[in-house]
């Protein structure tokens, strides 16, 4: 079909879309924040190590920083599922309006939840070593790696 002007798309389809666009937005801030948290908690535990009145041990400093990088790595792959499937949902809404197709919504409550427990970890085995996910956690585990060596 042809596409649909502005004032032909069902204002429900429009709500849906501005909807998923701030649960987007909300689940990319927590996942900033998050990035944070764990920088801020992983340099604090460095200045700990090279620090004179600290008695931290380089074993010590690993197994916590790495224990703490490997937590938010986890959330974050969790949260970021979320923000997938409120894309995808968004991504098909557009579909649906640009061919003329009728919309089917709305259907947020059903698209951004997990089917199952077992979807949910398949999908954070998959996603854990996406690059966009992976990349700040591995730069931090290299750097936790190297700084343990040097101390």
């Amino acid at each position: 079909g042809e596409s649909q002007t502005y004032e032909e798309v069902p204002q429900l389809a429009r709500d849906e879309l501005q909807i998923l666009a701030r649960i987007i937005e909300r689940k990319e801030a927590v996942r900033l924040r998050q990035r944070n948290w764990v920088i801020t908690a992983v340099s604090g535990l460095s200045i700990a190590l090279f620090s004179k009145g600290v008695d931290v041990s380089s074993s010590e400093y690993a197994a916590v920083a790495l224990a703490t990088i490997l937590i938010f790595w986890i959330m974050e792959t969790v949260y970021q599922h979320v923000e997938d499937r409120a894309i995808q949902r968004s991504k098909t809404l557009e579909e649906i309006l640009r061919e003329g197709r009728s919309y089917d919504g709305p259907l947020i409550s059903e698209s951004l939840s997990p089917r199952s427990l077992k979807e949910q970890l398949t999908y954070v085995v998959k996603t854990f070593l996406v690059p966009r996910v992976a990349s700040p956690y591995l730069a931090l585990i290299v750097l936790v790696v190297v700084f343990a060596l040097l101390a």
